[in-house]
């Protein structure tokens, strides 16, 4: 549970610088897949999160194409468990 909390500071936090990029006057003139590369290389906000943005950015620079729908996994740990039928005599 710890770790998911951590995680989802980073996306937070991640969001937010981009978000600052976006609205600032140089937001024109951003590469964010490269952006995301750069800090990838810093031994602060290095992470396996911000190289999967960096590969998002890679394919849609601005995020354009992103839909708000997650494939299933099919982690069994990320599915609700399944329930056993009940047994009626």
């Amino acid at each position: 549970m710890i770790h998911n909390g951590i995680e989802y500071g980073m996306m937070q936090a991640y969001a937010e610088g981009f978000g600052i990029l976006e609205d600032s006057p140089y937001a024109q003139h951003l590469d964010y897949n490269r952006v995301s590369h750069l800090w990838n290389q810093g031994s602060v906000v290095r992470s396996w999160l911000l190289e999967l943005a960096e590969q998002a950015f890679a394919q849609s620079p601005r995020l354009e194409d992103l839909q708000g729908h997650v494939e299933d996994s099919g982690d069994p740990y990320s599915r609700p468990p399944r329930r056993r039928p009940v047994h009626r005599y």
